[in-house]
């Protein structure tokens, strides 16, 4: 078995041990017991040393991590907020409804006065069929709005995960009325649209996912450019056996053990490789940036449009 170890500057250390063991099943003097243990250091000088190269993939993986609590953070805020707005909704589209029947029934006094009028001859025929067009028209609207709001309980069942089949009913108007504590500020919003863009760009995982993203093309041509270097590694181990026999199956002694330490330097001519990587590389990051510039064009254009919408519900 062994132990491999890597470090944050490229570095490789590794620890083995082997047992040996022989015999001629003739008896158990015929048995023979040994032991090996080797320790061995790598260091690269060039090609993929120390921290700004070698730590990379390590680096990656933990930002990767953090990343990904990010946004479950994130979906748990946006989560949270749909399914209020979901129940506003639902809330609003009721409000609808039961506005819309008492309309019905204001309408339904209307036209039978209306019709009362006109039998008379007070007013027109003309004058009832406009009311009772404008009752049909209400009815038909209050069809509609009926659907409306069956579809918005549907939706809110399932982003709360409830069966369809579930019969659920808003607290109306109680509901409503529970919220009008919640009454919308006079007062201007309590920052301005430069503060909410910087915000955007510093604080919100897209931005940041993006960055990293520019990030890790620029750190690519980095590794592409690395790759030029020769391999100059430095190399050194120590190792041991132990003497034949059950007794010295653990005894090291100075004729048993070997120690090296040496330069290894390996570099290919032929660079052509490297060079179209290089190149890949450098084609990448200029995309990456393209798309990081627009990425943010994007951004501020999505914060400047929920801003002015922000301001125009305060103003109505």
């Amino acid at each position: 078995p062994s132990l491999s170890q890597r470090f944050v500057h490229g570095g490789v250390l590794t620890l083995g041990v082997a047992l040996d063991v022989a015999t001629d099943f003739l008896g158990s003097d015929s048995l023979t017991l040994g032991s090996m243990i080797d320790a061995n250091f790598t260091q690269p000088l060039l090609r993929g040393a120390w921290n700004h190269i070698a730590f990379e993939g390590v680096y990656r993986q933990q930002r990767d991590f953090e990343f990904a609590v990010f946004d479950f953070h994130r979906y748990r805020q946006t989560f949270t907020v749909s399914i209020f707005r979901k129940y506003l909704d639902v809330l609003k589209r009721r409000d609808q409804l039961e506005n819309e029947k008492a309309n019905i029934k204001g309408l339904e006094q209307t036209r039978n006065l209306t019709k009362v009028l006109a039998d008379g001859g007070q007013v027109s025929r003309i004058q009832f069929d406009q009311t009772q067009q404008r009752l049909l028209n209400a009815r038909i609207s209050l069809a509609s709005q009926q659907q409306t709001y069956r579809n918005s309980v549907d939706a809110l069942k399932i982003s709360i995960g409830l069966p369809i089949r579930t019969n659920i009913e808003p607290a109306y108007p109680g509901a409503l009325r529970a919220l009008e504590k919640y009454k919308p500020k006079t007062g201007d919003v309590p920052f301005d649209e430069a503060k909410a863009i910087d915000y955007a760009l510093a604080a919100r995982p897209d931005v940041l996912t993006e960055r990293a993203t520019l990030r890790d093309a620029e750190r690519n041509m980095e590794l592409a450019e690395d790759d030029f270097l020769p391999q100059l590694d430095f190399e050194a181990g120590i190792g041991a056996t132990s003497g034949p026999g059950g007794n010295d199956m653990f005894r090291y002694g100075p004729g048993r053990t070997s120690r090296y330490a040496r330069l290894v330097l390996d570099y290919d001519i032929d660079q052509t490789d490297n060079r179209n990587a290089y190149r890949n590389a450098l084609l990448d990051l200029l995309s990456a940036q393209r798309d990081y510039d627009q990425f943010l064009d994007q951004v501020r254009l999505e914060v400047r449009q929920n801003y002015r919408k922000l301001e125009q519900s305060r103003q109505t």
